[in-house]
């Protein structure tokens, strides 16, 4: 799998948003901290319907597909950041995508198409499903 990360990193390495891109992101998408979202990084495949909540981490070098929701099980108002998704490096999760709750997803993980992540995934595992279910792999 360390194949696909290391081809994804490359395409994005040397990439960088562009006001269209960002502009984009600021119209058809929720995202709390945008900056904090750039500073790692993160690159969107599709940027239409992303909804990352502003206490949601998301480490280096993510790609981020369409209609993706990263977000905690609090209210908004009363947001706990204890309570909200920790992204690792080099995750790659897939359109439709939900990752909800105080949850931990590891460095270099693929998270498959409308997958509903509600429980740690360790480093290295693909998921998918609902709820989501380490894959095998081979």
């Amino acid at each position: 799998m360390s194949g696909i990360i290391d081809k994804l990193s490359s395409v994005f390495k040397d990439e960088k948003w562009s006001s269209s891109v960002e502009a984009q992101l600021k119209s058809s998408c929720y995202i709390g901290d945008l900056e904090a979202v750039k500073n790692a990084h993160t690159h969107f495949i599709l940027p239409v319907g992303v909804v990352i909540s502003k206490y949601a981490t998301i480490e280096e070098n993510c790609v981020i597909y369409q209609n993706v929701t990263i977000g905690g099980k609090d209210f908004i108002l009363n947001g706990n950041p204890s309570n909200y998704p920790h992204i690792g490096k080099n995750v790659i999760i897939y359109p439709g995508a939900f990752i909800v709750g105080p949850i931990h997803i590891g460095d270099n993980c693929v998270i498959g198409a409308n997958t509903v992540v509600v429980s740690d995934v360790p480093e290295n595992s693909i998921v998918g499903g609902n709820p989501a279910k380490i894959m095998p792999r081979g």
